[in-house]
């Protein structure tokens, strides 16, 4: 719980930091209109309460190009007080998830370029004819002590910056056992997965696999980059290309920010949850991705105004930063989630494009608007004929969807584990397949008016098409002893998606959830086809409702298995 109120903490602060950069370069009524974006945004409420790096670095990016939209001309010590605050957050923020980098060098660049500016209008100025020579040798004792004084500011925020994070090096040196962690994998690691055709860039078990094979850092670091030199060599540069923008299209096109994903990993589900994470979330789906396309196309009249303009505005910053994360996703591993950070960079970029676009574009609309309303009413009735333009769109989508994929059932979860990269088979951490695996499930959990009928358990099928009995699959009720399910499987039945249990009706009653059930495994096959996928994340606990038990001994891990109900859409 501590976490998520920490979480929910980041993510405000974020939004206010948004707010309070929009103000300050486009006014109120932008701002708020910002604000109005956030509460719209998918992705606000998708993560609001999932604990992630990249959900508490997104006030750090915002705060680091906030307090450079903020510096001007002040006295000394309200600048060092400034310089020092800007150095802690870089420096906290690069410690709490590293691309926080990219807003850094976005300022750097913007700064860089607004002082070549600075320098080449007062160049201009001492040539021309009307500047008197007493004025231009001011001047240019006066670019001398502006250097200086620089150059101190940065000297200032490189040496606190390093300074906190040697501190907090050795802090989570001191707390935290890294290699525990992150196995060492060297950070070539990441770029070569992001190569990977197959997986368009995204997270691969294989590439995750390979790396882990090689038993030093300096092994791995080799073997990734020969593996990466292959693939770039294999692919191209025509391929390359196509393989970026399958990247771009795996990172921005479904407007979830991996969210719908994540929100299915959860304890206790509530009754509208189908309708936003499970299967009967077409209308958001579709609503998540006009969104999207509403922001990427207001992001784009942005970027195109502030190129138009031929000035270093404040907006470059915010621009430099999302062109420096479409840069980060080309060469990373193309995960999702890993945009999270960014929500507050492009909902500013999205605010600053709807504004240019309803004064430049529409512009006969636009005066109409402004005829009838003023103010905040002005901005509201921008937000309906964007609010009616993005439900126009979704609704004839979702239409079509509904008409061309009917569903005539829905999965109502009560659990899922975490699956993709919190997965693994469990010879690879027992380093042999087991006789008998006993899972107990919903000790303690909370019990819903409508019981689950449904358990899902998760394979490693290595013989798809092969008969033969390989696992028998009991289901056991621990308070009487009755047996709810009892089959023997071959790996032939075991689909893509996992194995189902269906529980008969006359079987399910009302049980003392304290007490549970027991879900036991025995390998009857003669040889190792199945095997069983568990959860590799003890410290987290994967499922607190229930124990797992392997060839007799308690483990950490848990059963890699969905439990809900089915019943008809």
């Amino acid at each position: 719980m501590p976490t998520v109120v920490l979480n929910v903490l980041a993510i405000d602060l974020g939004i206010l930091l948004t707010f309070l950069s929009v103000k300050k370069m486009r006014g109120i009524g932008t701002a708020n209109f910002a604000l109005v974006l956030f509460f719209l945004c998918p992705t606000t409420y998708l993560w609001l309460t999932s604990v992630y790096t990249n959900t508490l670095s997104f006030p750090f990016i915002m705060g680091v190009l906030y307090l450079g939209l903020i510096d001007k001309p002040a006295k000394r010590w309200r600048m060092a007080v400034h310089d020092v605050l800007l150095a802690v957050v870089m420096a906290v923020g690069y410690r709490v998830r590293p691309t926080t980098i990219i807003p850094i060098i976005a300022l750097g660049l913007y700064l860089t370029v607004r002082l070549i500016a600075g320098w080449q209008n007062r160049r201009a100025l001492r040539a021309s004819e009307t500047m008197e020579t007493e004025n231009a040798s001011e001047e240019q004792q006066h670019s001398r002590q502006r250097v200086l004084e620089g150059a101190v500011r940065v000297g200032l925020v490189v040496c606190v910056s390093m300074a906190v994070l040697f501190s907090s090096s050795n802090l989570v040196a001191k707390h935290v056992d890294a290699k525990k962690f992150n196995q060492q994998f060297p950070v070539v690691h990441w770029v070569m997965m992001g190569m990977n055709e197959k997986s368009k860039g995204g997270f691969n078990r294989n590439d995750r696999r390979y790396t882990s094979s090689f038993p030093t850092k300096e092994q791995k670091r080799k073997a990734d980059i020969a593996r990466l030199k292959q693939r770039v060599k294999k692919m191209g540069p025509v391929g390359l290309a196509k393989h970026f923008g399958n990247k771009m299209m795996r990172v921005w096109a479904m407007g979830d920010d991996d969210g719908i994903t994540n929100a299915q990993y959860a304890y206790q589900y509530p009754p509208f949850f189908r309708y936003f994470a499970g299967k009967q979330n077409a209308w958001f789906m579709i609503y998540m991705q006009a969104f999207r396309i509403a922001m990427l196309f207001l992001m784009l009249c942005a970027m195109c105004r502030q190129f138009l303009q031929r000035e270093a505005a404040p907006g470059a910053m915010y621009t430099l930063t999302f062109a420096g994360a479409v840069m980060f996703f080309m060469l990373w591993e193309a995960g999702k989630r890993y945009n999270i950070c960014f929500t507050g960079v492009c909902l500013l970029l999205m605010a600053e494009g709807a504004d240019g676009f309803t004064n430049t574009v529409f512009n006969k609309g636009d005066a109409w608007l402004k005829a009838h309303f003023n103010g905040m009413r002005l901005h509201a009735a921008r937000l309906v004929v964007l609010a009616v333009g993005l439900f126009c769109f979704a609704g004839s989508f979702a239409a079509a969807n509904q008409l061309s994929h009917p569903r005539t059932y829905v999965e109502i979860p009560y659990f899922n584990s975490k699956r993709g990269k919190d997965e693994e088979p469990i010879r690879w951490r027992y380093h042999k397949n087991p006789k008998v695996l006993e899972q107990t499930i919903e000790q303690g959990q909370l019990e819903w008016r409508n019981r689950w009928n449904r358990i899902r358990l998760y394979f490693w099928n290595l013989a798809p098409n092969e008969s033969g009995d390989e696992y028998r699959i009991q289901v056991l009720a621990l308070d009487d002893k009755e047996v709810l399910y009892d089959k023997t499987i071959a790996p032939n039945q075991v689909k893509r998606e996992g194995y189902t249990i269906a529980i008969a009706k006359n079987k399910l009653k009302q049980r003392d959830s304290q007490i549970g059930y027991l879900i036991r495994l025995t390998h009857v096959g003669a040889s190792d086809r199945l095997i069983p996928m568990i959860c590799r994340f003890p410290l987290l606990d994967p499922y607190p409702y229930g124990e797992l038990k392997v060839d007799g001994q308690y483990k950490d891990w848990d059963l890699s298995m969905k439990i809900f109900r089915k019943k008809n859409a």
